[in-house]
């Protein structure tokens, strides 16, 4: 092969690198998803190349094998090594143990992982073909046509193998497109195909057919969905795959001339050349870099294509000068050579890392593990039962068999699994262990939830069978300690102590250093150390929300409680019946309606009974005796000394301990006020009951007429609409009935 139909065959490639680049970034009117295309252009060229560059008969020597392995995991790893430093600063919880071994990747590692997976089987199919070829004297071209045929009609079966890549999803393993390069290749080195393409006349036919074809294909491209997800895909691919193929088998023997020569232009050729760094790097430099959509498509090329030039000329070109020298004098290594023999047995260990790495079946207690292609964490605890993932979760076929494995705990647990496309009401038979734990039916929102006892638990564990009564998708499961609530007691939602997300079934992402973000819609379920005999205040507290006002639902039990909009504040209290309390276990829901994905960056909550107010009772805002405080939501900054600053705006809810038979007069008292004078307004139920400015009083009374009054709950919102951030240090409140 000559040095022309090499650089050509990087010309192909920088077309692949150039669309998966384009498809990721939007530009030029793809769609997501549609990147796509260029991967089978590389898997293409993978199978193409690994028949043109390598003699069948060497793979009976392992110092071969050896140096074979050696070339091809050195050629790649250092790049994968530089992606890895990249994602750290995309990715918080970028886990590097599995980009490097392909069990949790990021990005576009997927990719590098079915190129390796080849890599790995190619000694051995080259080896098979050679013994057909050999033994039954099959011809290039017969053995390429057969390559083929196998690797077409065995398609849907491939399809169904899938490679579990972590953080990435999962994706099919594309061996067939790679197998279709094999099938190419060895039609190219066919005597027959080489003496019928010398004519001159049969290049021009060919040419004017690839011609023909790529009219058809971008004259007709608004018939055609290239998503991979659409069923029209089946049309299209095949499509795609002859014209790329003619294009290769084209390039291949006109070396001087079209469509070799427009090919090997030496700027496309160097894209090609850096396809496996522009491929692992251009995904992390776009998450970094605040660059999207065409305008931006050559600048991110250039900074990818920069990084990786200069990572080939310092590291990579480096190894394999060491790399040439390590192969060479295996090659020249008369008898058993060690290096060979080291490198073989590294290799071993290397699988067997990635094989113990991908089965690991390790599960955090309290965290979420998803079924789904996009979220498969959860397949690692798969022993049997479930199918391929699909969008959506995994099908379960009849019995679903699971297994965790988790740090000792010496609480219960209670298993909360969901589920996606069952028939409401449907019977799901719980088995534990091999013992019958009992049987439920999913509730409207797909959930079913048992306890499971400590005496289960004691190895550290737990072996779990789902016995479904008809066809069922498997979305997530969950293993929550079982630890009772006492009233009073803070929760966090921190990375340090999530304590709060331990009590979630479900609608919250992992714990932030500082925060945890709620999604659209989360279930909350306590178990509480005893029964309450009051209402109960929850205490609710966030540090961000999204960028406009956000609304929140709260049910209990199903019964809604709370319904509030919040813009500015951080921090809100909201009152549960006594009544809605059945037991010793709190359900509580948390819907945000009008929300973006992310809405409510919690990090604090608490749970207490409610203390009742006695009218004429003085309430004290100074630090040590803060007994006012309490009946704030949000508004009141920390106790001081002799008072509490009032902030911008602050809500306060009064339970009151005494049917309220008349009017209520509200006395407050203040230490001072800012700098000049201030405005204060008060309202009840929407009601204004004070519109006042102060300069130099401190106290005011203000009268509730009874009707403002419901259910002895008194609700009194401030507002300061001339004050600056701080605005009044308030020292006592009282209320009394107005005689």
């Amino acid at each position: 092969m000559t040095k022309n139909r090499i650089v050509a065959l990087d010309g192909i490639r920088a077309i692949g690198i150039l669309f998966i680049i384009a498809g990721h970034l939007k530009a030029f009117g793809l769609l997501d998803g549609q990147e796509i295309i260029g991967n089978f252009v590389f898997f293409l060229l993978t199978g193409f190349s690994a028949v043109l560059f390598s003699k069948e008969e060497k793979f009976y020597s392992y110092k071969y094998i050896a140096a074979f392995y050696i070339k091809r995991f050195m050629k790649i790893m250092p790049l994968l090594a530089v992606s890895c430093v990249l994602y750290v600063f995309v990715y918080p919880t970028f886990d590097p143990l599995g980009q490097l071994t392909f069990t949790n990747t990021y990005g576009t590692v997927w990719f590098v992982a079915q190129l390796m997976l080849f890599w790995l089987i190619q000694p051995l199919l080259m080896l098979v073909i050679d013994f057909l070829k050999r033994k039954c004297s099959i011809p290039n071209f017969l053995l390429g046509a057969a390559i083929f045929l196998l690797a077409f009609l065995y398609a849907p079966a491939l399809d169904e193998v899938f490679l579990f890549i972590g953080e990435g999803g999962i994706r099919p393993w594309f061996i067939n497109y790679i197998l279709y390069g094999v099938a190419l290749g060895y039609v190219c080195r066919s005597s027959i195909v080489r003496r019928v393409i010398q004519k001159r006349n049969i290049q021009v036919l060919c040419s004017f057919l690839w011609v023909l074809l790529l009219i058809i294909l971008v004259v007709g491209s608004g018939l055609f969905d290239l998503l991979p997800s659409s069923s029209k895909t089946i049309l299209i691919l095949p499509y795609l795959i002859l014209i790329f193929s003619l294009l290769i088998f084209f390039t291949f023997f006109t070396g001087e001339h079209f469509p070799a020569k427009i090919l090997g232009w030496k700027p496309l050729a160097l894209i090609g050349q850096q396809s496996y760094g522009l491929m692992l790097f251009h995904l992390p430099l776009h998450e970094l870099l605040p660059f999207d959509g065409s305008r931006h498509f050559f600048l991110v090329l250039v900074v990818t294509l920069l990084l990786s030039l200069l990572c080939d000329f310092c590291i990579v070109k480096a190894i394999n000068r060491f790399i040439l020298g390590v192969v060479q004098d295996m090659e020249h290594t008369k008898g058993v050579d060690p290096v060979s023999v080291l490198v073989l047995m590294l290799l071993g260990i290397y699988l067997s890392s990635v094989y113990l790495t991908a089965h690991n079946k390790e599960y955090v207690l309290n965290q979420t593990v998803g079924f789904s292609a996009y979220s498969t964490a959860g397949l690692r605890n798969v022993v049997g039962g479930i199918g391929k993932p699909l969008e959506t979760g995994s099908q379960i076929k009849e019995n679903a068999f699971l297994e965790f494995h988790f740090e000792d705990t010496p609480y219960d647990l209670m298993a909360v699994f969901s589920f996606d496309s069952i028939e409401p009401n449907s019977k799901i038979v719980i088995y534990v262990d091999g013992d019958l734990l009992g049987s439920q039916s999913v509730d409207g929102s797909g959930y079913i939830r048992f306890l499971i006892p400590n005496m289960y638990t004691q190895d550290n564990k737990l072996s779990i069978e789902l016995d479904v009564s008809g066809a069922a998708i498997l979305k997530s499961a969950k293993l929550l300690e079982e630890r009772t609530y006492q009233l009073g007691t803070d929760l966090t939602f921190t990375k340090q102590t999530p304590i709060a997300n331990s009590y979630f079934d479900y609608g919250l992402k992992p714990a932030e250093d500082t925060a945890t973000w709620a999604q659209n819609g989360a279930r909350m379920r306590l178990p509480l150390s005893e029964k309450p005999d009051t209402d109960l205040a929850l205490s609710l507290n966030w540090a961000a929300l999204d960028t406009h006002a956000q609304r929140m639902l709260v049910l209990c039990n199903g019964v809604e409680i709370f319904q509030g909009i919040f813009e500015y504040e951080s921090a809100t209290t909201l009152i549960i019946p006594n009544e809605l309390i059945s037991g010793t276990e709190l359900l509580l829901e948390f819907q945000f309606p009008d929300a973006c994905p992310n809405s409510f960056a919690f990090t604090s909550m608490k749970l207490e009974k409610v203390r009742c107010y006695m009218l004429g009772e003085t309430l004290s805002f100074r630090a040590g005796e803060a007994t006012a405080n309490i009946f704030f939501s949000y508004g009141l900054g920390e106790p001081e000394d002799s008072a509490t600053w009032a902030k911008g705006a602050g809500s306060c809810t009064l339970p009151l301990a005494d049917e309220v038979t008349s009017d209520l007069s509200v006395t407050l008292s203040w230490a001072a006020v800012d700098t000049h004078a201030q405005r204060m307004v008060v309202t009840c139920q929407g009601e204004m009951l004070l519109d006042e400015q102060f300069a130099d009083t401190q106290t005011t009374t203000f009268v509730i007429p009874q009707a403002l009054v419901e259910n002895s709950l008194l609700c009194l919102d401030f507002q300061f609409p001339d004050a600056c951030p701080s605005s009044f240090a308030f020292t006592e409140m009282s209320v009394e009935a107005v005689t």
